[in-house]
């Protein structure tokens, strides 16, 4: 073996310590220092994702990696440790290296999953930038993932759960089974916001967010979730949702409610509260009529109305 010069020998320290960053970052949640510690450009890629032995997760960015691992990892509690590096410096500003990982992870209560155990490879490129060193590529081969499942029956809080990850991962197929085949939608805002307004089939429920979506910059939404309180086959999701409007460029941030109803594990009832002037001002569109008129109020707010 080749006699390591000190700066060499230096360069594999930085390199250690910046991977026990990522794994600390990553447990922290600590997004914006996470994601300083990558090239722009950086590829990722997850083999043998919890979904399945088969499923592979790929970026083509850094900021595209930090987006989809904020909404996995944000609701849960995690530990990630890494072992037995094998690092080489190739030059004075590449490096490539491999280390074994062993992670469990914890996930909030409603969820079909309780704790996913996993263990794999590492296989890494760095590039120093700067005088720092930064990861280039990540690749993580899945060996072996030991899922735990909930004891907790498939309620009204686990279905909330389930929505949430459909709109995290864009997955409108998933979403379709969520929604019973009769629902009672309600979003209320401008006629010059075309997913506003009313939904009666549980079919229309992906067509919210197919159409909606091209309206904001990709990559560019975030969704910070502070509570999710059930109570019986009821479920009050809160936080704030904030976008970037295609458009224009606009920005905006808006606190919302989400309330749910769950019938035989299928949600029947949905009613987004939000700042609907603030959206329609944004969008230029605050001089339009209402997206829904007062015979199209849903059931329950109705129903409210005739018990005052």
């Amino acid at each position: 073996m080749s006699n390591r010069t000190i700066e060499q020998l230096n360069d594999i320290e930085d390199i250690k310590r910046l991977k026990a960053r990522y794994c600390r970052l990553i447990d922290q949640k600590n997004w914006d220092e996470l994601e300083a510690d990558f090239v722009p450009d950086a590829t990722i890629e997850i083999a043998g994702a919890p979904g399945g032995a088969d499923d592979t997760q790929k970026f083509s960015s850094t900021h595209g990696f930090i987006e989809g691992l904020q909404q996995l990892m944000g609701p849960l509690v995690s530990v990630h440790q890494v072992h037995a590096p094998e690092v080489e410096i190739l030059d004075r500003e590449t490096a490539r290296g491999t280390w074994t990982i062993s992670d469990r992870l914890v996930f909030p209560d409603g969820s079909p999953l309780k704790i996913l155990q996993g263990w794999g490879i590492y296989h890494e490129t760095y590039k120093k930038v700067s005088g720092s060193w930064r990861f280039a590529s990540v690749r993580l081969e899945r060996l072996l993932v030991e899922p735990v499942e909930s004891t907790v029956p498939n309620d009204a809080k686990a279905i909330a759960n389930k929505l949430l990850q459909c709109i995290g991962g864009k997955d409108l197929e998933g979403m379709k089974a969520l929604f019973a085949e009769e629902i009672d939608w309600f979003v209320p805002g401008s006629s010059g916001l075309p997913w506003t307004g009313k939904r009666t089939k549980g079919s229309q429920a992906p067509e919210f967010f197919a159409v909606m979506w091209p309206y904001y910059v990709e990559g560019k939404s975030s969704a910070n979730i502070n509570d999710i309180i059930s109570d019986g086959n009821n479920v009050v999701i809160t936080g704030t949702f904030s976008h970037v409007i295609a458009g224009s460029g606009r920005s905006f941030e808006t606190p919302i409610a989400l309330h749910l109803k769950v019938h035989d594990g299928r949600i029947s009832h949905l009613q987004l509260y939000e700042d609907t002037l603030l959206i329609s001002q944004s969008f230029g569109a605050s001089d339009g009529a209402p997206a829904v008129g007062p015979g199209d109020l849903p059931k329950s707010l109705r129903a409210a109305e005739n018990q005052a």
